[in-house]
């Protein structure tokens, strides 16, 4: 039997962070269980390093990204191609599926997946699709987040701060210090985009507070949500992680396409601002981390990669 060929053309780099790739290596992931074999096209030749060493082959992703393919199914991940460019993939692929976010622009595709909170509430009549994936029961999450919260037993007076993948750490210092000196008995892990070279202002914040403060320049964030109770950053990917470990969040909107998850976050309890203001996420993680037991209504199972794949195995036994 032929193998199966999965194609993704992800956009991700200094322009675009970090969480389109995030998403679709845990998709990609899933597919290998099944014994497909997954490859990467992305935009930016900064990230090809970082998906190869993850197992995966990745190439630099020009125009349309058929000098990539043939491929059995091609997955379309990003905010700035072409919108016609599934359109010319169909004599390339067997299923195309299209990652969107936002529902402002139909896409020739088989699959429409929008994974986020809120992706149930857009309105997708406009789309031709042949099957629509939308909401949280389709959440592409590792799984070993939702493992971190089945483990986790108590509140710790440890704190992540993480503003993704196109940050250097300038969003994040102001807060780091404001939580640091206020809080002496806490500690702070911060993410700093491993795509950016941290601003220098970091070094003596370091040698400030010392072994209160853990610096990492790009990590698995499962290994750090493991140790942490609270996440302050922003409202992309890492907050859906966050919701999966059990970890309470405080985020912001540091981009426009982060609004709706911001409004959905709150729907649920969540403390999520339109606008970043280091002074409020600082007084509101400290008032999280003494509210002991606190928490928010489960939003998912965290079985949405099975959910996707199941589908495109679906989609491709009808021909």
């Amino acid at each position: 039997m032929a193998e199966t060929r999965a194609l993704f053309l992800v956009e991700a780099g200094r322009r675009s962070g970090l969480g389109h790739l995030r998403r679709m290596q845990v998709l990609a992931r899933t597919m290998m269980q099944e014994n497909w074999v997954c490859r990467f096209g992305v935009d930016d030749a900064s990230v090809i390093d970082n998906i190869t060493q993850t197992g995966f082959d990745a190439y630099l992703w020009i125009n349309d990204g058929i000098d990539l393919g043939p491929a059995d199914i091609v997955v379309v991940d990003g905010y700035h191609y072409d919108p016609d460019l599934l359109k010319r993939w169909r004599d390339h692929c067997r299923v195309s599926v299209a990652v969107d976010d936002n529902a402002d622009r139909p896409l020739a595709a088989d699959i429409i997946l929008n994974h986020n909170i809120y992706g149930h509430q857009l309105n997708y009549s406009a789309y031709s699709a042949i099957r629509l994936l939308t909401g949280p029961q389709y959440c592409l999450v590792d799984s070993r987040f939702a493992g971190l919260a089945d483990e986790r037993q108590e509140q710790r007076q440890r704190l992540l701060v993480t503003f993704g993948g196109t940050d250097d750490g300038r969003y994040s210092l102001s807060i780091v210090r404001g939580l640091l000196s206020q809080r002496r008995s806490l500690v702070v892990e911060v993410v700093i985009s491993p795509l950016r070279q941290p601003c220098e202002k970091w070094v003596d914040l370091r040698n400030e507070f010392d072994k209160r403060l853990v610096i990492h320049h790009g990590i698995d964030m499962v290994d750090v949500m493991g140790r942490c109770s609270v996440m302050v950053g922003a409202a992309g990917v890492s907050v859906v992680e966050a919701l999966a470990a059990g970890i309470l969040p405080i985020v912001c909107a540091t981009v426009g396409n982060q609004r709706r998850n911001v409004e959905a976050l709150r729907e649920l309890g969540i403390i999520a601002m339109d606008h970043y203001d280091a002074k409020e996420m600082v007084k509101a993680a400290l008032v999280t981390l003494d509210c002991a037991g606190a928490g928010y209504k489960p939003v998912s199972d965290w079985r949405g990669p099975d959910r996707v794949v199941e589908e495109i195995r679906l989609l491709m036994s009808k021909g």
